[in-house]
């Protein structure tokens, strides 16, 4: 059983990483001792896993940033500390800055330190004049960077080369998609009204999931099955995903 301090910003099944966090954590809290730094609304959540302590202290998604104010820096890094003195490994779930956090507290502590690349979040410092030193820098520290893509790996080395990265592609718990025959005919009091579904088996459908933002691209998939649509008059487009960027989904 090894002892592992991950860093994460949210659980919650909302958005990618709250979901990369749960579906990781919760395997790997079945042979390893976890300690675990998160964010503060996280609590609110009531969630525990088995051999697992679970510490509340960063800020929320909107201010990741905060943690470079001196300050604080060493406020969470006086926090986090103590408990990397006690495990194998330190893993930090989240980007840029938390990641460069996580290598100073390795190098303190004297424990390897591997982070999860999530694709644009672990490009875009790069291209800031403030923070692509210190990102070069943390990658150069890094045990092992765990890519999501070929893709996000190839723009790392581009400009980090001394980076050892690995590709791990995000899995998939496949219980959750394990639905008997039987099942499938069952109604769900929360799927919402069923009267349009299923009435014309020529029908094909396109399902885009994500939060509603500019660089996810969707309004050139909107332009693009518009195209389709001429050729394939049964198509049917959903996007699913929250809408908190009110400009982009107004147009």
């Amino acid at each position: 059983m090894m002892k592992i301090l991950i860093t994460t910003l949210t659980f919650s099944e909302k958005c990618g990483l709250g979901r990369y966090s749960l579906d990781l954590i919760g395997e790997l809290a079945k042979e390893n001792e976890l300690i675990i730094f998160t964010a503060k609304q996280d609590k609110e959540l009531n969630l525990s896993f088995p051999n697992s302590k679970i510490f509340y202290i960063f800020p929320g998604e909107s201010k990741i940033y905060r943690i470079m104010r001196p300050w604080l820096f060493l406020k969470y890094l006086f926090k986090i500390y103590p408990q990397a003195k006690k495990v194998d490994l330190i893993h930090s779930f989240m980007d840029f800055p938390y990641s460069f956090l996580a290598v100073v507290i390795g190098l303190l502590s004297g424990k390897p330190v591997v982070s999860t690349a999530h694709g644009t979040y672990s490009i875009v410092p790069f291209f800031s004049r403030r923070w692509s030193g210190l990102l070069r820098w943390t990658y150069r520290h890094l045990k092992m960077v765990v890519c999501i893509s070929n893709f996000t790996k190839s723009e790392i080395l581009k400009r980090a080369p001394k980076a050892r990265c690995v590709v791990i592609n995000n899995g998939i718990n496949l219980d959750k998609f394990n639905i008997k025959e039987t099942e499938k005919l069952k109604p769900s009091a929360s799927s919402g009204s069923t009267e349009n579904r299923g009435k014309d088996t020529n029908d094909k459908m396109i399902l885009s999931v994500g939060m509603l933002k500019q660089r996810k691209g969707f309004h050139v998939s909107l332009k693009a099955v518009a195209q389709v649509k001429e050729k394939y008059p049964n198509l049917r487009y959903y996007i699913v995903g929250r809408q908190e960027d009110k400009n982009y989904f107004e147009k």
